[in-house]
């Protein structure tokens, strides 16, 4: 004879979808979820944060490497609070390349790109600055300049994206600096065997959290060579990262986090600024937070409330 339920060998459970009032049996919580009409306490939000990018150097420089990433999804509780978003600025321009600026949220910190120098006459100098991703290495008729080391870190569940700047290399007056690091590669060495020329910016990350189709950010800045037998790969239109060939794309794309390209000597535009960073948070559903611009958009067949934040401002969950 069977036991009862809970025995050894006793019957199967079965689920019912008999309830008393204001009880939810196990059937209906299922189908709730995934109609997603269960009361839900966190807000399960993808999140793409980018710092501002480094400048390039100033003088047959490095490019400036880009900001650093973090990419995922953090759970965010859905109660009325305040958080601050901070955007960084990109590098400023000066007699050397200056680091880009931190963005951060929710505790979380992205790194500011690694700026970059002038050209040296000394081996081992003008190095790449450290950041986010690594600044490029300067022309160098002395030896070679070492790209800056990326200094982006995972943190909170969050990806961490950087990579090193390339390395500034000589051969005779052919002096090639190197391009700044990218979310998604290293900057490229100076190219003196072969083809002569700067290295290009690494490349940077595609991502579609913002509008549903991918958008290229955090691309290296190009160095920029004394006297060069091509030019550098032209990403910024990719990945927004600075490229030495015209005044108009010499500095990082805003809001993309690129590093800034090199500056010339006397061919060629001045060095470029980094560009700016940006917050993006996106859930499904309705709204469930104020600020930044909130867009709506689908993906898949899912709806998504977006803010994108391209300023300093305040993500408020309403609760």
């Amino acid at each position: 004879m069977a036991r009862r339920n809970g025995g050894i060998v006793g019957k199967q459970n079965r689920t019912t979808t008999i309830k008393a009032s204001g009880l939810w049996s196990m059937s209906d919580i299922i189908e709730s979820k995934k109609a997603d009409n269960w009361p839900k306490t966190v807000i399960s939000a993808e999140v793409l944060m980018i710092a501002g990018g480094g400048a390039g150097g100033q003088t047959i420089g490095g490019g400036g490497g880009a900001g650093g990433v973090l990419l995922g999804t953090l759970y965010i509780p859905l109660a009325s609070s305040t958080y601050s978003v901070v955007i960084g600025a990109g590098g400023a321009t000066g007699a050397d390349g200056n680091n880009g600026n931190n963005t951060t949220f929710y505790g979380l910190t992205c790194y500011g790109g690694g700026g970059a120098y002038s050209y040296t006459g000394t081996a081992n100098t003008n190095l790449g600055k450290n950041g986010g991703s690594g600044g490029g290495g300067a022309g160098n008729r002395g030896g070679v300049s070492a790209g800056g080391l990326a200094t982006q870190t995972s943190q909170g569940g969050l990806t961490g994206y950087g990579n090193a700047g390339g390395i500034g290399k000589a051969s005779g007056d052919p002096i090639q600096p190197a391009g700044g690091g990218g979310a998604g590669a290293p900057g490229q060495d100076g190219q003196n065997t072969g083809t002569t020329k700067a290295g290009d910016g690494g490349d940077g990350i595609y991502n579609n959290y913002r509008t549903g189709s991918n958008i290229g950010y955090a691309g290296g800045g190009s160095g920029h060579s004394y006297n060069s037998a091509a030019n550098p790969t032209d990403k910024f239109a990719t990945f927004g990262g600075g490229v030495s060939i015209s005044n108009e794309k010499v500095s990082g794309a805003a809001n993309t986090g690129g590093g800034g390209g090199g500056g010339g000597f006397i061919y060629g535009p001045a060095q470029g600024a980094g560009g700016s960073g940006i917050v993006v948070i996106r859930y499904a559903g309705a709204a469930k937070a104020t600020g930044g611009t909130i867009t709506t958009i689908t993906v898949s067949g899912v709806s998504y409330t977006v803010h994108s934040f391209i300023t300093s401002g305040n993500f408020v969950v309403t609760g």
